[in-house]
């Protein structure tokens, strides 16, 4: 005789479990930190900015006074993008080899900021802010040539190799009649001694404008 089955009785399907407050917390703070960001930014930008402009100009205010009180603003404005974006590199500096680069050119943000503003206050002083962020540019251009060196030797470890497989480039018209700039790695090094050459004139120059 055949055994009878037992049928088992249906169950309720399990309820998904929905993830805790702290989890979704834990997880999309850096996207609701961006949008208040973004939308605090926006309403200084939109409102704010032009309401203080408007007061300005009604209370009568010299053209003087209003541009530095208006590129205070900016500056305001400028430096926590500045501080967001360091905190980022530092907190996840994960490539030190290409990081360390981009620290140093984003100090650049501040600087041209700052000088901007004290420029317009100093207009008298005005000279030795402007000394100040011209030997730090040209510092920015070193890094910069830095960064993309850096960046092509972890991405293509036979770049010299690859380099000296290269064919000379020719210049661009009007210059198309000069001689092919050289390929290889004197093109490397070329570009080295340029960026380097033009890096210790801009500081002299720089300094004896003073």
């Amino acid at each position: 005789m055949a055994t009878p089955t037992v049928q088992e009785p249906d169950l309720p399907p399990e309820p998904i479990p929905r993830p805790h407050l702290h989890v979704w917390c834990g997880r999309y703070w850096r996207l609701g930190l961006k949008i208040s960001v973004t939308l605090l930014y926006l309403f200084i930008l939109l409102v704010c900015l032009p309401l203080l402009v408007w007061e300005l100009f009604r209370e009568h205010a010299k053209t003087t006074f209003s541009a530095w009180f208006v590129a205070g603003i900016f500056m305001l404005l400028t430096l926590p993008i500045f501080l967001w974006g360091l905190l980022q590199h530092l907190l996840n500096y994960s490539q030190p080899h290409l990081q360390k680069q981009i620290i140093r050119i984003l100090w650049i943000v501040p600087i041209y900021s700052i000088d901007s503003w004290l420029g317009l206050r100093f207009p008298t002083t005005a000279i030795y802010w402007n000394t100040v962020r011209e030997v730090y540019e040209a510092y920015v251009l070193y890094n910069f040539l830095c960064y993309l060196l850096n960046f092509l030797q972890f991405e293509h470890p036979d770049l010299e190799e690859k380099l000296t497989l290269r064919s000379p480039v020719r210049h661009p018209i009007p210059c198309c009649c000069l001689k092919p700039w050289p390929g290889g790695l004197r093109f490397l090094r070329w570009c080295k001694v340029g960026v380097l050459q033009y890096t210790v004139i801009e500081i002299l120059t720089t300094l004896i404008a003073l």
